[in-house]
């Protein structure tokens, strides 16, 4: 009974933080001075642009901490079969690298330049990107067999779909970022991914309490 109460907590968790994180990154978006969001990455509000940077980096990286403790709590839930592992491996490749390191290393303005931070913070946020991307397909392989998510599976290969495709039309403009053309929307292409991944991430706490609860 405390071992079930303890996970729901995990599930608290994830849902606290997802919901802080969007709208730490809304508000941030609108009162940053000279801050576009609809150009912009999100990452350049960790940048010397805002003046509150601290406040999201640290943010960040408490994040990464939290969303690692909802992703145990998701692992231990899936019943132990021969790809349990990968979703919430997948998630937490995600929460450190574009959590916990995306706080760590700063993105310098722009998201470009030869510094070794933002040659880190790019890298990493890659790495978390991608994981991030295909975290529902990986969760899919480890619950497929799970009657406890049997009505859930449907909607996650859904998820998975509009997640690799909103991920392909970012990664499709971000060449022309990195060839050094310019593109209007990089903060637009980004931010409708995150908001698909983090409706994810909800819809999995909201599923975990349901099993917790019966």
């Amino acid at each position: 009974m405390k071992k079930n109460i303890l996970f729901r907590l995990f599930a608290y968790i994830g849902l606290f933080s997802i919901i802080t994180d969007f709208f730490l990154i809304v508000i941030m978006g609108i009162f940053v001075p000279n801050y576009n969001p609809i150009k912009q990455y999100i990452s350049e509000l960790g940048s010397s642009i805002n003046p509150n940077a601290w406040l999201i980096n640290y943010w960040w990286s408490i994040y990464s901490f939290l969303m690692l403790t909802f992703t145990y709590g998701l692992y231990i839930t899936i019943k132990k079969n021969k790809y349990g592992w990968l979703g919430p491996l997948l998630l937490c490749l995600d929460f450190i690298g574009n959590g916990l390191l995306s706080g760590l290393f700063k993105c310098d303005i722009g998201c470009h330049g030869n510094s070794f931070s933002n040659i880190s913070h790019y890298i990493f946020s890659a790495i978390g990107t991608i994981t991030a991307t295909f975290a529902p397909l990986g969760l899919y392989f480890g619950i497929k067999k799970d009657p406890r998510w049997k009505l859930f599976k449907r909607r996650l290969i859904l998820l998975a779909i509009i997640l690799i495709v909103s991920f392909l039309i970012m990664a499709y403009f971000e060449l022309f970022v990195l060839f050094s053309y310019s593109f209007a929307f990089s903060g637009l292409t980004q931010r409708i991914h995150t908001v698909i991944y983090y409706w994810f991430l909800l819809q999995i706490s909201g599923k975990l309490l349901k099993i917790l609860k019966k």
